[in-house]
């Protein structure tokens, strides 16, 4: 018995160690990323905050980064998902609500523009084009609003 007791104490202190190990772990990836992300370096940030993902599915921020990320390297699907699943984790993430709206008026804009350009357009439509381009075309698309570095019931 007292040597099952043993065993039995001994791999719960495996199981702690190997937890703070793979925390130590993450929480140097995260400051990685987060150096990657502030500097610049997009593609190498993307690729650390995808592996944070792995490891922490949970986290509203880390979706955040990585949709403001996906967007800024011209991928809008995969900055679209990314801004969902940080929404569907934490619904009042303003940021994130700004940023998918922006995210959705570029490619509204896109569209409009396409549009001005098909033949034999008729002249009503052309017009409501033109119209809404203009008020398109008065925003600034090209900043996501900077995800916290740390947001309610989230911590770096």
């Amino acid at each position: 018995m007292k040597n099952h007791l043993t065993k039995t104490i001994l791999l719960g202190m495996a199981f702690v160690l190997t937890g703070c190990a793979s925390s130590a772990g993450l929480l140097s990836l995260r400051n990685q990323a987060d150096q990657a992300y502030t500097q610049g370096h997009l593609t190498q940030a993307a690729a650390l905050y995808r592996k944070l993902i792995h490891g922490a599915p949970g986290d509203p921020l880390l979706w955040a980064r990585l949709g403001n990320l996906d967007a800024l390297n011209n991928h809008p699907r995969a900055a679209a998902q990314a801004y969902e699943n940080a929404l569907r984790i934490k619904p009042d993430f303003a940021e994130v609500r700004y940023n998918f709206a922006m995210l959705r008026m570029k490619e509204a804009q896109a569209q409009l523009i396409a549009a001005e350009n098909t033949p034999n357009l008729p002249p009503p439509l052309a017009a409501r084009i033109r119209d809404l381009s203009a008020v398109i075309n008065g925003t600034r698309f090209d900043v996501p609003a900077t995800a916290p570095t740390t947001s309610a019931g989230v911590t770096k």
